[in-house]
């Protein structure tokens, strides 16, 4: 099986930049500011292939890249530099044609496309779902609505339709029925949650995105929002990016893992491997802080 999507070299600096930028911050430096220039060097040198239906998780403290990560992947914020490919089968499968490069397996480099292929790919290929369901869901407007919003993106336009679709997914993420035309306003923390994954599922997308879905609810609701994320992502055969500073979200859900520290990587490998045998200092404090 070839990887579903191949990232090389990604980064992503917010500051002017100079030449000891990178030098100067990192793991080693335990900073990704550069004192320099005042540069945040958020992520640099992301290397990662992802395979279809394979969860991959991310993990580390607060500020190590790994959500900035995620922004550019879904094309929300430019990358400094980097590459990011999809395998051609997959665009074919989606009715789009090849994103440029050079021939072969894989697609040109997808984080130089204009902003309406962008779009485009973001509607038909991935899905996300946030921390913080207020950026994934209009709180005005109901929940069947937020789900016809996403379907309207993807080229839908049958009301009938879009209803049922959102009917049937808010069944499938445990959201009753009867409240669909309510605004996600009115539910609880975990309920936001499963409208986001179910809005997030919407277009079948082949990679999904989930950014420390579980921070700040309760335990049993974790439990249950974590069981209904495993379950769904076997049936719709779903390839994942799992952005989350619980190792425990991590070892539920991912078959390998990436440690981040400083805007880097460093170290990455099977997630039994990561947490029963670390080999870098850092994923070594990570996983002591969480026995």
């Amino acid at each position: 099986m070839e990887p579903l999507i191949r990232v090389r070299g990604l980064g992503k600096q917010f500051g002017p930049g100079c030449p000891r930028c990178l030098a100067l911050t990192g793991p080693e430096a335990d900073t990704n500011l550069c004192p320099a220039c005042g540069t945040v060097v958020a992520c640099h040198g992301i290397h990662f292939d992802l395979y279809p239906g394979e969860a991959l998780g991310v993990v580390g403290e607060s500020g190590s890249g790994k959500s900035t990560l995620v922004r550019l992947l879904h094309f929300e914020w430019p990358a400094s530099c980097g590459t990011m490919e999809i395998h051609r089968s997959a665009l074919a499968g989606l009715g789009l044609d090849d994103a440029g490069g050079e021939g072969g397996a894989y697609s040109g480099n997808l984080l130089a496309c204009n902003d309406f292929r962008k779009r485009q790919l973001r509607h038909l290929l991935m899905g996300i779902v946030y921390q913080n369901p207020h950026l994934g869901l209009r709180m005005g407007i109901s929940a069947g609505g937020n789900i016809a919003e996403r379907l309207l993106g993807a080229g839908w336009r049958n009301i009938a339709r879009m209803r049922a679709r959102a009917a049937e997914l808010l069944d499938k993420t445990e959201v009753p029925v009867s409240r669909m035309d309510e605004p996600p306003a009115n539910f609880s923390g975990g309920m936001q949650q499963r409208v986001q994954i179910a809005k997030a599922l919407s277009n079948n997308p082949l990679l999904l995105f989930l950014d420390e879905v579980t921070t700040g609810l309760d335990l049993s609701v974790q439990a249950r929002v974590l069981d209904l994320i495993r379950n769904l992502s076997h049936e719709f055969k779903l390839a994942l990016l799992v952005v989350s500073h619980d190792l425990g979200v991590i070892n539920l859900l991912c078959q390998r893992t990436m440690v981040m520290k400083a805007g880097r990587v460093v170290e990455s490998g099977l997630t039994d491997q990561i947490l029963q045998d670390p080999q870098h200092r850092y994923s070594q404090l990570l996983v002591a802080s969480q026995l």
